[in-house]
């Protein structure tokens, strides 16, 4: 994978941080929308909120939300399509304040248990820009594999690297333990 390394990324994501899964309850609508109004007052400008309902409205389409408890403040967010044979992760977002203490990886972790006790899905897929090092440091600890470029894909011009991690061998859940016999 050619994505640059990075160092900092915690090597054990923290007990501290749960993924539940988002619902279209008033409460976790209202709780999206100000995750969206977050991540639309940086330099790049990810889906509005209007956007994230639409994409939760397609049966396909699955959405996390981690936090402390299932009532606490939300640190991230997740959404996911799981289709047939392949899920795709459409966006990980991670509030300021909460970055590198290992809810990224808590969220990721979380959903791959989920997504490889389903027999019939081979592979997680994801697009992450070359200069995301933590993400990038993250996803090779959980032994996702570059399969492509897609060129000028962000907004900016900047490519993006197609990854991809083959489900169905629970290697990823303790990335950073020791390998060793499998019982």
């Amino acid at each position: 994978m050619d994505c640059p390394e990075s160092s900092g990324l915690p090597a054990h994501a923290p007990a501290e941080f749960q993924l539940f899964p988002m619902t279209r309850s008033l409460d976790h609508m209202r709780a999206l929308e100000v995750m969206a109004a977050t991540w639309q007052q940086g330099a790049e400008r990810f889906w509005d909120f209007e956007a994230l309902i639409a994409m939760l409205a397609r049966p396909i389409c699955r959405g996390y939300y981690a936090a402390e408890s299932a009532a606490a403040r939300w640190v991230g967010v997740m959404f996911i399509d799981v289709g047939v044979y392949a899920a795709d992760l459409l966006y990980i977002y991670v509030v300021p304040e909460y970055r590198g203490r290992g809810a990224a990886g808590v969220m990721l972790q979380t959903v791959l248990m989920e997504l490889d006790t389903e027999p019939q899905l081979e592979a997680l897929v994801l697009e992450v820009r070359p200069s995301n090092k933590s993400a990038c440091k993250l996803y090779q600890r959980l032994g996702f594999a570059e399969v492509g470029i897609r060129k000028r894909y962000y907004g900016d011009g900047e490519d993006a690297l197609v990854l991809k991690l083959s489900l169905g061998d629970s290697d990823f859940i303790a990335a950073d333990a020791p390998k060793g016999p499998k019982s």
